[in-house]
């Protein structure tokens, strides 16, 4: 039989309760940080999936704007190819790795290349200041080429140390070889800013 000397004062009781309230409290509140840590984190994978995703340039064809070993950032969200794009193709580059180059000639449009300068429709292309020089060798493009629903013509701004459209083993790229627009420069840091489109 308990004697009534034995059993826990009320006081101790209220302690006791008070105790397992604040682990309890404790628990939740961890574990509502837990789930809001993983919750993020997924967040901030899905973006980094859908939103920007790193690739590195493997050759000088884009140079002076991106050089070999350069790190940018392409987003594939929403995009629509324009003139100007600096683009991440599906495409392997020569030198290896994914194909970066510079939208020129849209769908529908007749491309050519002559006397070191590109043509759009029968005229000059004024907009085109990228090219490093005057190209040297108009490869494919000089005869005119007509670009289909869903091709695009692509040069690198380093014109003549570039295999691109005018390449016949690089050709003109189709909408799905497009999987995105290079939109920064991450690495070097001296260099880390915003790629410049038209």
């Amino acid at each position: 039989m308990t004697r009534l000397m034995d059993r826990p004062s009320t006081q101790a009781i209220a302690q006791a309760r008070e105790r397992f309230a604040r682990r309890h409290r404790r628990r939740r509140a961890l574990l509502g940080l837990f789930t809001t840590v993983v919750i993020c984190a997924a967040l901030v994978f899905a973006a980094a999936v859908t939103v920007a995703q790193p690739q590195w340039i493997t050759d000088d064809a884009m140079a002076p704007t991106l050089e070999a070993g350069t790190l940018v950032l392409y987003s594939s969200w929403n995009y629509a190819p324009a003139r100007g794009d600096v683009v991440v193709s599906t495409v392997e580059s020569p030198e290896g790795g994914m194909l970066v180059r510079r939208i020129i000639g849209l769908p529908g449009e007749t491309v050519q290349v002559s006397g070191g300068a590109v043509y759009i429709n029968g005229e000059l292309l004024e907009s085109d200041i990228y090219g490093l020089e005057p190209m040297t060798g108009a490869g494919e493009a000089a005869d005119p080429i007509t670009l289909g629903p869903d091709e695009y013509f692509v040069l690198g701004d380093n014109r003549n140390h570039s295999s691109d459209s005018r390449d016949p083993s690089v050709g003109v790229l189709h909408r799905e070889e497009l999987i995105g627009k290079a939109w920064v420069r991450i690495y070097p840091f001296d260099k880390m800013g915003v790629i410049r489109h038209e």
